[in-house]
């Protein structure tokens, strides 16, 4: 059972952020933290952070809540960014150890989310980087592209080539189709 002054934050956290803050049970909670107001216009694709919490029978006078980011909401968020985020929440919650410390986190979390968000930013380019490489470059120009391959094929390539397509350009429909399945292994 949580103390009145723990319910009372609840009820005040519900009535200020409205659909983005509920109570799933007794004792959790989950906020869905958007980027503040003033952020909104700089950071453009920023992208909310679902927030869980657990708040222990001695919240807040001598525990911190227990926060989670396990939400498959949270599955586009890299798990070193989100190491980094939980990090960072339990610290900020430290620093408040002794008060309702639940606005204040969500409030300082909205503040962060930008800088969070340019953070996955660049781990995903630096996770994209040597798949990128590995790839070959592809011509934008159907024709061009169809002219390298047949400057690099083996007599028996271009003369399956040329069986298979003729000299015109026309190809049968679903000749560059991938198996689906297959590709969805891939990733």
């Amino acid at each position: 059972m949580l103390s009145d002054e723990v319910e009372d934050e609840i009820l005040a956290l519900q009535s200020i952020y409205d659909s983005l803050f509920t109570r799933t049970e007794d004792n959790q909670i989950r906020a869905v933290i958007t980027p503040a107001e003033e952020h909104d216009a700089e950071t453009g694709g920023v992208t909310a952070l679902y927030l869980e919490a657990t708040l222990p029978p001695e919240y807040p006078e001598q525990s911190i809540p227990d926060f989670s980011l396990g939400n498959l909401n949270n599955s586009h968020w890299s798990a070193k960014v989100k190491q980094e985020i939980f990090c960072s929440l339990q610290e900020q919650a430290q620093e408040l150890l002794g008060t309702c410390s639940l606005y204040t986190v969500i409030e300082w979390a909205r503040e962060q989310l930008p800088h969070w968000s340019i953070r996955l930013a660049s781990t995903v380019k630096q996770d994209e980087t040597p798949e990128k490489e590995d790839l070959p470059v592809q011509l934008a120009d159907d024709e061009d592209d169809e002219a390298s391959q047949t400057k690099f094929m083996s007599k028996a390539q271009k003369r399956r080539h040329y069986d298979r397509f003729g000299a015109t350009n026309e190809k049968p429909r679903g000749h560059d189709w991938i198996d689906i399945v297959a590709h969805l292994a891939k990733r």
